[in-house]
């Protein structure tokens, strides 16, 4: 039996882990930011208008900055029950 893929709230919460972890290798945060950057479209793949968020992210050179999108993005998804599965449309806050 193959698994469920993993909800989207899952993912975004594996991102910020996976964006830590990755800190405390290279110990140095913009470094970590920077090479951070190739795998958004992975943890983000298969969400409507999830565009903007990913380019939003790659703007990004501080640890700070990268963390709080992607908590913003974790409490966007729960308040508008994006929990469950990839494929809804999620309406995101983008920064100008």
């Amino acid at each position: 039996d193959l698994l469920a893929p993993p909800k989207f709230l899952e993912r975004v919460e594996t991102c910020i882990e996976h964006l830590n972890t990755s800190l405390l290798y290279k110990q140095n945060d913009r470094r970590a930011v920077l090479e951070f950057r190739k795998f958004y479209a992975a943890y983000l793949r298969g969400v409507p208008n999830i565009s903007k968020v990913r380019a939003e992210l790659m703007t990004y050179d501080t640890i700070e900055a990268v963390r709080d999108r992607l908590g913003r993005l974790r409490e966007e998804s729960i308040e508008q029950g994006f929990a469950q599965n990839v494929g809804e449309a999620l309406v995101v806050e983008v920064d100008h």
